[in-house]
C-alpha cells in the first residue's frame, strides 16, 4: 500500500527519471545471457571475431549501466535535498508524486 506524502516533483524531472529508469532497465538487457554469442561450431578466425565482439558489447553495456545507475543516484540525492525527502521514499512517476510503501 502506497501512504502518498503530497509532495510532487516537477514533470521535468519526473521524465528525467523514467528516461534515466528505461537507461537502467536496457543495459541489464542487454547484458542478459541470452544476448551473448556463443562461441560454437565457428572456424578459429570467426570465433575470435566473434569473441572480440562480445567482450566489445559486454564492455559498453557496462559502461551505460555505470553511467545511468550514476544518474539514477544523482537523481535522488536531488530530488531529497530538493524535497527535504528521507531515504525510503519513491515515486509515482505517472502522478509525479513521492510516496512511502506501507
Amino acid at each position: 500500500m502506497r501512504k502518498y506524502l503530497g509532495i510532487f516533483c516537477t514533470k521535468e524531472e519526473s521524465d528525467s527519471l523514467k528516461l534515466i529508469i528505461n537507461r537502467l532497465n536496457c543495459s541489464r538487457q542487454a547484458l542478459h545471457p541470452g544476448n551473448i554469442h556463443l562461441l560454437k561450431d565457428m572456424t578459429p578466425e570467426m570465433e575470435k571475431f566473434v569473441e572480440k565482439q562480445n567482450e566489445l558489447f559486454v564492455k559498453n553495456a557496462l559502461e551505460y549501466q555505470a553511467q545511468a545507475q550514476f544518474l539514477f543516484e544523482d537523481w535522488w540525492s536531488e530530488a531529497k535535498k530538493k524535497y527535504n525527502l528521507i531515504d525510503q521514499i519513491q515515486i509515482d512517476t505517472d502522478r509525479n508524486e513521492f510516496f512511502v510503501a506501507e
